[in-house]
């Protein structure tokens, strides 16, 4: 079962894998508008789902195509993780790492390249440089594009705290490895990094920042309203 062998896949592209790999590996399912409206009624605080694990590449495959990739919703993650490693910023193994991600991704390809990008982290690829782990990718549908992320573990030694000291010239630098991969789906995306800690205060700030400007939006109708009603009683 540990044999190696050609593994080909749908996109064009041919890759070494082992029947077996070396970790199990779980995928999950979330969206965001479920996730928001069960949030405001109280009802759920998570509504990530657990969708099927693998330990081979038959079942892999066998998952995989039922998944229906290309025509996921609006507000769909897709997550693909080593089953010891929940998609949680705050489990020991993602707490002190990050994540790499790359936004407005065109959708046409996705399937190619979503396909390509797990392929890689299940034959190890993406693990090239010695000094990290992959613990998971994801898929965010948006609006503007699909949004692709690389979850690493702590092993990148950060430079404040946004950025990995690393050699960027090195073709052993995680997003030379991603570019030469997925190059011709990304077009001219770059990939940024961001530590678990920082997305997170930002997502909060942001999401602050909406409430904010929804609350000063319903105070501006209300006084518009108002003023508007004391017209008419004015001119009656």
């Amino acid at each position: 079962d540990g044999e190696a062998g050609v593994t080909e896949a749908p996109t064009e592209m041919s890759i070494s894998l082992p029947t077996r790999l070396r970790h199990r590996y779980t995928i999950w399912y979330d969206n965001v508008r479920n996730r928001v409206q069960l949030q405001q009624s109280g009802e759920a605080d998570s509504t990530l789902m657990e969708v099927a694990s693998f330990s081979t590449m038959p079942e892999f495959w066998h998952i995989w195509e039922h998944l229906n990739i290309e025509s996921l919703e609006e507000g769909s993650i897709l997550l693909v993780f080593r089953s010891d490693v929940p998609p949680d910023h705050n489990h020991a193994a993602n707490k002190s790492g990050g994540r790499w991600f790359v936004r407005g991704v065109a959708t046409d390809p996705r399937l190619k390249l979503w396909t390509k990008l797990v392929l890689a982290m299940l034959s190890e690829m993406l693990t090239a440089s010695s000094d990290h782990e992959v613990c998971g990718v994801g898929l965010s549908v948006k609006p503007s594009g699909d949004r692709i992320e690389i979850w690493v573990d702590g092993g990148y030694h950060h430079q404040g705290e946004e950025q990995p000291t690393h050699d960027r010239e090195s073709e052993q630098y995680l997003p030379n490895i991603l570019t030469r991969l997925l190059g011709d789906e990304l077009g001219h995306r770059r990939f940024h990094f961001w530590t678990h800690a920082g997305f997170e205060r930002h997502r909060k700030s942001h999401r602050g920042s909406v409430r904010r400007a929804k609350r000063h939006s319903k105070l501006c109708e209300n006084r518009d309203s108002m003023e508007e009603e004391n017209m008419l009683e004015f001119g009656n």
